[in-house]
């Protein structure tokens, strides 16, 4: 494996594929999680950043995807300041946080 992808803020990192088996409609969610790597204070190993929940027919497919901003990949720090540190992230996309796709990048 080479060096993560570079990203700058505002563009999707990734986007996520749903389907709907079976033959009745109903909703399918995707849900969006991230990690910071390399913080300067102990933050959860996924915190939960957005969902999408989309209606579909059977058979259909659409594509979920998520913009991150500044403020999603930033934290509080101890003296209650939000901060942003540039560093390495993961991200995950899937049903819930256990399962999905998931892919690391570094912000500058």
């Amino acid at each position: 494996m080479g060096q993560p992808p570079q990203r700058r803020l505002g563009q999707p990192p990734a986007h996520h594929l749903l389907q709907r088996p079976g033959a009745r409609p109903g909703y399918a969610v995707v849900q969006c999680y991230v990690q910071d790597q390399v913080a300067s204070v102990t933050l959860p190993v996924r915190q939960l950043k957005g969902f999408r929940k989309l209606f579909l027919q059977p058979g259909e497919e659409r594509v979920a995807s998520f913009r991150l901003t500044r403020e999603d990949l930033s934290f509080y720090d101890a003296r209650g300041r939000l901060r942003f540190e540039p560093g390495r992230f993961t991200l995950w996309l899937g049903q819930d946080c256990q399962h999905g796709l998931q892919t690391t990048f570094t912000l500058e």
